[in-house]
């Protein structure tokens, strides 16, 4: 594996259940196992003090392989043709989506996690964790609230998009937490708790099902606030529990199709800068 290969975000042939086969150039996820929760972290963790951006597409289908997970071997297929399924049958409007998203009854989670979360969990369920899952709730592993109804769901042809800022204050040297934008965390979203100049790190994050925030019943824009150990990584990561879907990641800049920046509501202080896990600007909010 070269250099080039080790700078493309991707799924993490190494950070991977056993009962997840990855294809695609491991652009594709999907599970293959009988079991019930099973993860999969990507390559690449989230650069901190600044706002990353990524997506996942859902496709209905099964992996065409009935075994165990053998996509860091030969079976994985050039990176150039992970990109080809994502233009071919991941790409969605939000039109499109929404149409095939009723009744769809996929079970996936997506979110963020360190490595020290296991792989046979629900991302959100376990400390340093956070993930939003097809049935409507965002779970947050460390705080006093841990499921967080949102009144929005996805399935087949959704995108979910996430955005997050990680800040590690024994990193950054200070005690204070980061900028939150317009739309305050909400109670119910949890916040760390942690006293000023406590080893905490601390990641704010949105999510978005076809380009549209997640809000509260007062329509502002949910941010939910996940405290991990500092000096840690923070991992974007998919749960799969159905095995009838394939989930496309859109980790890098070219691949991104849902990032309203209008929609996610960001500080108006000043211009932010969004970025992508390639290390690519995706934009700039003003």
């Amino acid at each position: 594996m070269g250099d080039r290969d080790l700078r493309v975000p991707r799924f993490n042939a190494q950070d991977c259940h056993k009962d997840i086969y990855l294809s695609c150039g491991r652009h594709c996820a999907s599970k293959v196992g009988a079991g019930m929760y099973r993860s999969v972290r990507a390559s690449v963790p989230l650069q901190k003090s600044r706002f990353v951006y990524f997506e996942m597409t859902l496709q209905e289908g099964r992996s065409p392989l009935r075994g165990t997970n053998q996509s860091a071997n030969k079976l994985d297929v050039p990176v150039r043709a992970g990109a080809a399924a994502l233009k071919a049958g991941g790409a969605t409007t939000a039109t499109g989506a929404s149409e095939t998203r009723a009744g769809a009854d996929a079970s996936v989670c997506i979110g963020l996690s360190t490595r020290l979360t296991p792989l046979n969990t629900l991302v959100g369920t376990s400390p340093n964790s956070i993930g939003f899952y097809s049935a409507g709730h965002v779970l947050v592993g460390s705080g006093p609230r841990s499921s967080v109804g949102v009144g929005q769901k996805y399935g087949y042809q959704s995108t979910v998009g996430v955005l997050a800022q990680v800040v590690d204050r024994q990193d950054n040297g200070e005690g204070a937490g980061a900028s939150s934008g317009n739309a305050p965390p909400l109670s119910s979203s949890t916040s760390s708790g942690a006293a000023p100049g406590s080893s905490i790190g601390e990641a704010f994050v949105r999510f978005t099902v076809d380009g549209t925030a997640l809000r509260d019943s007062e329509n502002r824009v949910m941010e939910f606030s996940l405290p991990f150990p500092s000096r840690s990584e923070l991992y974007p990561t998919l749960t799969l529990h159905s095995q009838d879907v394939q989930v496309f990641s859109r980790f890098s800049a070219p691949d991104v199709v849902g990032l309203n920046l209008q929609e996610l509501e960001l500080p108006v202080e000043e211009p932010v800068e969004i970025w992508c896990l390639d290390g690519l600007r995706l934009g700039i909010s003003a």
